[in-house]
């Protein structure tokens, strides 16, 4: 069981899934998020195009959705887009 917990406003705590857990590991502001996502989708299991039965296109639906959840409930935020 791998938990996000916030350290600060209403201190909330979610549960993640490996890919997620994943994804938030990585979020340090170097990477996008297609950048992210596609580095997993090779560690978990395939490219993104879908080769050895691997669902690259539900992975990156799943992993969109789920961090938008985690935007709105403040435990990510995002980065200002460089120039």
């Amino acid at each position: 069981m791998i938990l996000l917990r916030q350290g600060a406003g209403l201190r909330r705590t979610n549960l993640l899934s490996t890919e997620l857990a994943g994804f938030v590991s990585a979020c340090d502001g170097d990477l996008s998020v297609g950048q992210i996502i596609g580095a997993l989708a090779a560690l978990l299991g395939g490219s993104l195009a879908g080769e050895d039965g691997f669902d690259g296109d539900a992975l990156r639906t799943t992993l969109l959705e789920d961090v938008a959840n985690l935007v709105s409930d403040g435990f990510l935020v995002p980065s200002e887009p460089a120039e």
